[in-house]
């Protein structure tokens, strides 16, 4: 033991500099994510309004490390970065991020470890920023980095272990291997790192927990089922990805992260008019979203994709449920939250309210996420529901100048115009939506927000413009 600590005085001496910080950034996020945020408060004047930060949440850090649920210390922030790859072939990108992706899984079952969620990494990607300062974006002390070349059925992984306040290499090692030890590859760096990080014990951690799948071709298509669904956009992207995770599925009927993608994948088919027979995706997602959870229920990333799946098919109760429990398990990943606010802000006026406290938060946090749209959509949505047109038509702008050929989001935007008595801008918006996707016409679309809702009243607020405007019939 004694010597173990003479070996890492100094990776000791910056956990406790990183334990010292704790108090500066732990009272924010308290006064951030708490239960008081999530109840209405009454303005000078008496009326209700939402509840927001009461400070301004930190605009390019994410919130401060905290004790997992289990876990009376402090976690150990880490964050591994998507992994670079260098290969010739434009389609072995799958392989870098796939990489990426299993190590953020693998730490994640070591003990205290608090690692950065894949969708704050990534968000990071082309930034070109120093070891240093991902350290202060992410608010971590730690990072994981590498590189990945393939040739032909051949491997070579580079991965660094770095301490973020001085840049110091902690640990460095490459790998030659053939494509089908890649898995071997992933194990290896995370037990390294846990190690580093905790000794054998963490190092153990990593090592017995089973992995989702041990079939090399279910991975790999599952990875690149992921990529493909992160770099691209509209149903053609979308249709890519469901028919490479549709084979990882058939080839491993038991690896949940595959069941509940395409889960997902099939539900983006139906919310968008675009699945050629709706009940049968209905039918097929269902099967394979409760298949998912008997076997992942404790992968963020397996719950995230359930709570996007349960409240497209109605069953909204069931998406806050899983969605919660993703944020419990995972507290920092803002993709968890970001899906959390879009199934409350169908809901009741108080959870529409709530949904707008946590969008709120993630834009404080990370403006510039990839998904920021996203939020803003929800935000817009949350708005309509509590007879907000005018901030949700300005949140909803937003949106559909970042994300010029989202249908939804136009439609979205119609409906707001219209219930502000600007009927030529709502029609304009609408002749968009449906010049986009011919399929998403008002009524559909005021079907996709009463499945959404499962509510009435909810469903009149949020589509009474198009009402408004002449779109749909009283």
């Amino acid at each position: 033991m004694q010597q173990w600590i003479e070996l890492h005085a100094n990776l000791l001496s910056g956990l406790a500099g990183i334990v010292t910080l704790l108090a500066v950034f732990l009272s924010p996020l308290a006064k951030h994510i708490t239960p008081a945020l999530l109840r209405r408060r009454a303005d000078e004047s008496g009326t209700a309004t939402s509840a927001v930060p009461a400070e301004p949440a930190p605009v390019a850090s994410m919130p401060a490390p905290a004790a997992r649920p289990g876990h009376g210390q402090t976690a150990i922030p880490i964050a591994v970065m998507p992994f670079d790859s260098l290969s010739s072939d434009s389609d072995d990108a799958y392989l870098a991020d796939g990489i990426s992706c299993e190590l953020i899984s693998a730490l994640s079952r070591a003990g205290r470890l608090m690692v950065t969620p894949r969708s704050d990494s990534f968000a990071l990607r082309q930034t070109a920023l120093t070891v240093t300062e991902i350290g202060a974006r992410l608010n971590v002390g730690y990072v994981v980095t590498g590189n990945v070349r393939r040739s032909a059925d051949r491997v070579r992984v580079i991965a660094e272990f770095c301490e973020t306040t001085n840049g110091r290499v902690l640990w460095t090692k490459t790998y030659e291997r053939t494509v089908a030890d890649i898995l071997v590859v992933q194990e290896d760096i995370a037990s390294h790192v846990a190690a580093a990080l905790g000794g054998e014990a963490y190092r153990a951690e990593v090592l017995n927990h089973p992995h989702d799948t041990g079939n090399l071709d279910a991975w790999s298509l599952t990875q690149r089922a992921r990529h493909e669904y992160m770099v691209g956009r509209g149903p053609a992207a979308n249709q890519a990805a469901l028919e490479l995770v549709r084979k990882a599925t058939e080839l491993d009927p038991d690896y949940a992260l595959a069941q509940a993608l395409y889960a997902a994948l099939l539900m983006d088919g139906v919310s968008t008019a675009s699945a050629a027979d709706p009940e049968a995706a209905r039918h097929a997602a269902r099967a394979a979203i409760e298949h998912a959870l008997a076997r992942g229920a404790d992968q963020p990333d397996v719950l995230m994709y359930a709570g996007r799946v349960w409240v497209e098919l109605g069953e909204r109760v069931k998406s806050i449920q899983v969605l919660r429990r993703g944020t419990q398990l995972s507290p920092h990943d803002l993709m968890e939250w970001g899906f959390l606010a879009r199934s409350l802000a169908f809901g009741s006026q108080a959870e529409a309210e709530e949904a707008i406290v946590i969008a709120t938060r993630n834009l404080g946090i990370s403006p510039d996420h990839p998904c920021a749209w996203l939020w803003q959509l929800f935000q817009g949505i949350a708005c309509m529901n509590l007879e907000r047109y005018a901030e949700a038509r300005t949140w909803l702008e937003h949106v559909v100048t970042a994300s010029a050929d989202f249908a939804r989001g136009w439609m979205c935007l119609a409906s707001a115009r219209g219930a502000l008595g600007d009927v030529e801008g709502a029609r304009a918006a609408a002749a968009r939506a449906s010049a986009i996707n011919q399929n998403l016409t008002p009524t559909r679309f005021v079907g996709y927000v009463r499945v959404m809702a499962g509510d009435d009243a909810a469903t009149a607020r949020i589509t009474r413009g198009l009402v408004d405007a002449g779109l749909l019939d009283p």
